[in-house]
């Protein structure tokens, strides 16, 4: 049997459910405030480094939320005390309406090069971000069925964003020492693969008398990239030849990130940054998928559709296939990456000891906007290591608690942080970050 477009598409979306309780996070704070002698290409373009060369070796970064509960709430234990996920359980703690966002950037190499009052950069990065908008009811359909909504019309169309590319950036910025300095980042990106939906119209009503199905839909999704949908019903990778397409002329686009930072006195210093200002225009492979009307089955559980142990699986799939198959259109398109902005103050008590207040924002389309602030103290414990602790709130939560530490081995430095180092322990609505790297460092 080939695959099928139902098994792999709901595979997906429980691997990203099952991604963001691993990776998820809030957008992180911590790195605003670190004590850092080196940009990060995923920050503001105006933070200095000294005169010479430093070198971001490949760092790691996540990113992202998930209101509904913890997974650990699933939990249950079997005859033999071993533990399983109780999927039910779980899902039966949903909210009514939830929300998911993961972002995940790896940055593979990363240079700047001070001269004077003049600093240059270059990077490259691969990011992905995740996002959906999704209905308790679409949980409890896929997991039990429509047994539970005997002549009831409920809502189950899920909201899916998910963006991948490459990015290449070049960085500039001035600096008058003691007084300001400015920077910009140029960003071309090239898309690996996007699938976002339009609209998300996807009514079910299951008839009391003769268990039919009417869904009412006026679904929309469009997707491009190294992914493809054929006959409506299998993905494909493109074989054989993946470094053929990476093609900055198609799926290709441009960011930009601008930033500034002001001496305010000798002990007080400000820096904000607004961050991917920019787009991509999507074609390779580009397609859109719709599907508006209302369709009926006669006598199928939703369960049954997706339930690989079902002996009729490949006539019910035939029968949703005909009557509920989207209509294929060759197109492109352009998108938008989400927007941040960050701003922080810097205070330094003496050598050893510095404050920083911190605020960010980030809006993606199709989603409530992502607002944090936090403080934060960092102290030289040693000449090699500095520790950082901070308070934080973010999304109007009030407990989260970070920490950071440098370990500076004068030509190499590794560093890592967290923003919430207690949030698995939450009972729900889990904030969780972290990122890593290392760098080497030859300024005077």
């Amino acid at each position: 049997m080939r695959p099928n477009k139902w098994k792999i598409y709901l595979s997906a979306v429980f691997l990203m459910l099952a991604a963001t309780y691993t990776l998820n996070a809030q957008q992180g704070l911590s790195p605003l405030g670190m004590k850092m002698a080196w940009p990060l290409p995923s920050w503001s373009p105006a933070q200095a480094i000294d005169t010479g060369l430093v070198i971001n070796l490949p760092s790691f970064y996540l990113s992202g939320y998930h209101t509904g509960p913890n997974i650990w709430k699933g939990i249950e234990r079997n005859q033999n005390g071993d533990p399983f996920i109780d999927l039910d359980k779980w899902i039966d703690q949903l909210d009514s309406n939830n929300e998911f966002l993961a972002e995940l950037e790896l940055t593979t190499l990363a240079v700047s090069w001070r001269n004077n009052n003049n600093q240059w950069g270059i990077h490259h990065a691969v990011r992905t971000q995740a996002g959906a908008n999704y209905s308790k009811d679409l949980a409890v359909i896929l997991s039990r069925g429509n047994a539970d909504f005997i002549d009831q019309t409920i809502d189950i169309g899920p909201s899916v964003r998910w963006n991948s590319f490459h990015e290449i950036g070049l960085q500039y910025a001035y600096h008058v020492p003691g007084k300001w300095t400015l920077g910009v980042r140029v960003k071309r990106l090239q898309g690996l693969q996007n699938i976002e939906t339009a609209k998300n119209a996807l009514s079910l009503y299951t008839d009391p008398e003769f268990y039919q199905l009417t869904f009412d839909v006026d679904y929309k999704f469009r997707q491009a990239g190294i992914l493809t949908i054929e006959d409506n019903e299998a993905i494909l990778l493109e074989p054989n030849r993946p470094w053929r397409n990476f093609s900055f002329a198609r799926n290709g686009g441009w960011a930009f990130d601008l930033g500034a930072s002001f001496t305010v006195s000798e002990n007080i210093s400000v820096q904000a940054a607004i961050l991917d200002l920019g787009w991509i225009h999507w074609q390779h492979n580009a397609r859109e998928y719709s599907s508006k009307d209302i369709y009926t089955f006669d006598g199928i559980d939703v369960k049954d559709i997706i339930d690989l142990d079902t002996l009729n699986l490949e006539a019910e799939l035939d029968s949703v296939r005909e009557k509920l198959g989207f209509q294929d259109t060759s197109i492109n398109y352009t998108n938008s990456l989400p927007l941040r902005a960050m701003a922080t103050i810097h205070i330094k008590a003496n050598d050893n000891h510095r404050f920083a207040l911190s605020g960010i924002y980030r809006k993606v389309e199709g989603m409530d906007p992502d607002l944090g602030l936090a403080v934060q103290w960092n102290a030289d414990w040693f000449s090699w290591l500095s520790v950082g602790l901070q308070y934080g709130i973010q999304n109007k939560q009030y407990d989260h608690l970070g920490i950071n530490i440098l370990i500076d081995l004068k030509y190499v430095q590794l560093y890592g942080w967290t923003d919430s180092m207690f949030h698995f322990n939450r009972d729900r609505d889990i904030h969780v970050n972290g990122g890593f790297g290392a760098v080497l460092t030859f300024t005077r």
